[in-house]
């Protein structure tokens, strides 16, 4: 479903997990950048917690559409993940 404010982000099942901003391709103001950031590691944050500590864990990143932000998002996650000291594949 689209989800246009948070009121809609809270009726969604299975729960998300966040929300990204939508940027341009070229992100030349600082704060854009802030608050992109800042959402990748939320969404990191509420990942880390349903891993098991006994094993690896692997996510996956899907969409039926291309130029959806799939390959940014799986490396913002990578290097998210690399800066708490977690190894990355």
């Amino acid at each position: 479903p689209r989800v246009r404010d948070m009121a809609d982000a809270q009726r969604v099942r299975p729960r998300l997990l966040g929300a990204l901003p939508a940027l341009p391709a070229s992100v030349i103001d600082p704060a854009e950048a802030i608050i992109a950031s800042q959402c990748v590691h939320h969404i990191r944050t509420m990942l880390s917690g349903r891993k098991d500590k006994r094993r690896g864990v692997a996510f996956a990143v899907t969409s039926a559409a291309s130029g959806t932000g799939k390959t940014s998002l799986t490396l913002s996650l990578g290097l998210s993940y690399a800066m708490t000291g977690a190894r990355t594949l």
